[in-house]
This record gives C-alpha cells, structure tokens and sequence, in this order.
C-alpha cells in the first residue's frame, strides 16, 4: 500500500484553491484577476500531484498510473488532459483557454460581500428587475463548452480516486 504525504497535501492544495475559484467566480468587477490567479495556483498544484507521487513512490506510480489512466472514460481522461496542457499553457504563455462571459443577473441575488462599497440605502432596493454583470467562465473540453469550475471538479475529483487506487494497490 504506497502512501504519499506530499501527493495527499497537493490535493489539499488544489482543494483550497478550488474553493477560491468558486468565490471569485461571478464577481461583479469584472476587471478582477482573482479568477485567473486562482486558476494558474489550482493547474499548479493539481498537475503537481502527480509529480509527487513520482518523486515519493517512482516504481508503484509507474506500474499503476498508465492502467488506471486508460481505465477512465474517454470524457475523464480528457479532463485530465486538458488541465495539465492548461497548466503548461499557463507556465509557457501566461494565460489558459478560458473564456470570459458577462451575464446579468439580479442585483439582489448577489452576496453583499461581492460589492463591499455599497451605500446603505441602495437606489435600486426596490426594483426587483435590476440587473448587473457578472463574469462567468468556461473552456472547451473535447469539443463542448463547460463552466471552468465544472471542469476543475471533475478533475479534482479524479485525481482524488487516483490516490485512493494508488494506496489501495
């Protein structure tokens, strides 16, 4: 039963990550970097779970890594693809292929903490039909478009089953 208590923290890593992603994502300043910060942390963290599992347990990662891969769907191992090609993306070219989407929605359905520089009486505390902008992000994955935080779930995800296999064996 390999164990990996630096491939356990990646994981963790890319989890925190994860959760600021899902903060950042439908912020109404759209001018904001957050998202995209947080992105390049969580490619860089997931991507280097597997690096760590190599460095720890070299020969169990070698012989368990390729079967479980190709045990995937088609879907999830390009999933898997696509996050570690964004991450290299992200290192070489300085950015990912997301893309960024305005949608409106109402203004009460926001967190208070999206606008922290709201007066107290809001103009637009009574108009139930007010809209603002709020970015919305999505890559292609095989060809469909998907909500980034959609993707990097199910990445997640399975590099999680990755590590409970890997100590299984």
């Amino acid at each position: 039963m390999p164990t990996s208590p630096l491939g356990a923290k990646k994981l963790r890593e890319a989890t925190f990550f994860l959760a600021c992603l899902r903060k950042a994502e439908g912020t109404s300043r759209l001018d904001d970097e957050s998202f995209d910060f947080y992105l390049s942390a969580f490619l860089s963290a997931s991507r280097s779970f597997t690096f760590t599992l190599q460095y720890e347990q070299k020969e169990a990662y070698d012989q368990t890594f390729p079967g479980w891969l190709a045990s995937l769907t088609p879907e999830e191992q390009d999933v898997l693809s696509l996050l570690k090609d964004q991450r290299n993306d992200m290192l070489k070219r300085g950015t990912t292929d997301r893309e960024k989407d305005v949608v409106f929605v109402p203004m009460w359905t926001l967190p208070s903490t999206q606008s922290p520089n709201r007066p107290l009486l809001l103009p637009w505390a009574g108009d139930r039909d007010a809209t603002i902008g709020v970015a919305r992000h999505r890559i292609e994955v095989a060809g469909v478009q998907r909500p980034v935080l959609e993707v990097c779930s199910q990445g997640l995800a399975l590099l999680e089953r990755f590590m409970a296999h890997f100590a299984s064996t």
